[in-house]
């Protein structure tokens, strides 16, 4: 079900709560670009206590604060039907990140989180790689853009390693050096036997796409493919 763009707000989310908790087919729903808020995120909340068909829920490009992230987080903890939820542009922050890092802890079913652009910081990847450490459902996190830097990424790296399930990071336009762009490298170079690959896009020289990019990266390490992707 599409609805992007309709200038849904909490009380047409209300009304949507109430259809997701009846609702026994519905597996995909689009509210990306509305607005909600964090009242309309607690109805959405609310309804996912309940309902066990809900697969791909995207919220992306609209305000939903933390209190929102908090309400989705805590009900999702014990959802085991939703496998896909774009939050990219939603202010999440790092006290959202730190909800999330709870959720990463205890969910076992989603495998794609999307949090790009979302002022996540170093702090926040800090927060969010203590929950990856022990998640063994998430499959793809993609934190394009969230300003993490070297320090973010280092931290991602060591979870990582330690992660048995993750095969696609994405941590483009983040402002890591080559020290944070080497730790990624590392971790996916260590989870290739699954195919594990790290969008390094817009970081360091040696990551940015084309001739001089990631195509360097690449035949550097022609003996062992380093799973860089552009």
């Amino acid at each position: 079900l599409d609805l992007k763009s309709n200038n849904i707000g909490p009380e047409g989310a209300e009304r949507l709560s109430t259809c997701l908790i009846e609702n026994p087919t519905l597996t995909h729903l689009d509210l990306e670009n509305n607005i909600l808020g964090a009242d309309g995120l607690q109805h959405i909340a609310s309804s996912l206590r309940q309902n066990r068909v809900l697969s791909h829920l995207d919220l992306a490009n609209q305000w939903i604060g933390q209190s929102g992230v908090a309400a989705l987080a805590a009900a999702l903890e014990t959802n085991t039907a939703l496998r896909h939820l774009g939050l990219a542009g939603t202010s999440v922050g790092e006290e959202g990140a730190d909800f999330l890092s709870g959720l990463l802890g205890t969910n076992r079913a989603l495998q794609h989180l999307d949090l790009a652009g979302n002022g996540i910081g170093a702090r926040g990847a800090a927060m969010l790689a203590a929950g990856l450490e022990v998640n063994q459902s998430l499959l793809h996190l993609v934190l394009k853009g969230n300003n993490i830097g070297d320090s973010g990424a280092e931290k991602l790296s060591a979870a990582w390693r330690r992660n048995s399930a993750l095969k696609h990071l994405s941590v483009a336009y983040n402002n890591i050096t080559d020290t944070g762009v080497d730790a990624l490298r590392g971790a996916a170079l260590s989870r290739k036997a699954v195919g594990a690959t790290v969008d390094l896009r817009g970081n360091a020289p040696g990551s940015k796409p084309g001739a001089d990019g990631v195509e360097a990266v690449l035949t550097s390490t022609a003996a062992a493919p380093t799973p860089v992707v552009a």
